[in-house]
């Protein structure tokens, strides 16, 4: 009896032990392909991210007005403080692309003579205009240690928003018989021959302060679409140098 009893005894543990060792390795394996299911997810995430990086910032600068109207009532080129902010994209590719959008505001004095609108001192003026000027410049990057170097093409949409300035009053004189009237050719005229279209070229530099924050300086030239259209000397030409802080 004990010889018949140990042969079976012999299948029954072998079979025992042959069942958890193959639970054990299926458990290996359910660990390894969820690990390596982890590690793809997290590696696609990264090339996800990698693809480009973001970098808010804000931008605080001054617009010189290339005025080429000769008259004495016009403002001489003037030069106008604007505040503004925005953010860089740069795309990790072989070919360094920097998108960086922005936006900035300022405001301006405008009177008109009963052919066209121009700036003016405060003096002579006879609308209040707030300048929104919106930037869509790319360039290529160049990076050497904690420097960036990034010139680049663009183009700039200036929206014109003018209204009475304060102490002038609707019914008061104006070229075209009243102020009110004049308001409305300034208007007319600010969005009149693409003039509010300004293609641009762009040079700026970035020093890396640290991992999270930069600072720089773009210089900028928004040339008027207009200029061509009327042949004005390159009228209104906006030469931009700014100061930027990135986050």
């Amino acid at each position: 009896m004990k010889n018949k009893f140990l042969p079976i005894f012999l299948i029954i543990l072998f079979n025992f032990n042959f069942d958890i060792f193959s639970q054990e390795q299926n458990q290996s394996s359910n660990l390894e392909n969820s690990s390596n299911t982890i590690n793809s997810t997290e590696n696609s995430s990264n090339e996800k991210k990698s693809k480009f990086n973001i970098d808010p910032f804000v931008i605080v600068g001054n617009h010189l007005f290339l005025n080429t109207y000769a008259s004495q009532e016009t403002l001489l080129s003037p030069i106008k403080f604007f505040i503004g902010g925005g953010a860089i994209f740069d795309f990790n590719s072989k070919l360094k692309i920097s998108f960086q959008p922005n936006i900035s505001i300022w405001n301006m004095y405008y009177a008109f003579d009963g052919k066209k609108a121009y700036a003016t001192e405060i003096e002579n003026r006879t609308a209040t205009t707030l300048c929104l000027l919106f930037d869509f410049p790319v360039g290529i990057k160049f990076t050497k240690e904690k420097h960036s170097f990034t010139p680049g093409i663009g183009l700039g949409i200036l929206a014109r928003i003018s209204f009475l300035s304060n102490g002038v009053n609707k019914n008061d004189s104006g070229a075209t018989g009243s102020a009110e009237n004049d308001l409305k050719e300034i208007q007319k005229w600010n969005f009149s021959n693409s003039r509010f279209l300004y293609p641009e070229l762009f040079f700026a530099w970035d020093y890396q302060v640290s991992k999270n924050f930069s600072t720089g300086v773009v210089s900028k030239v928004f040339i008027p679409i207009a200029s061509f259209i009327e042949n004005s000397n390159f009228n209104e030409t906006i030469f931009s140098v700014a100061a930027r802080f990135a986050f």
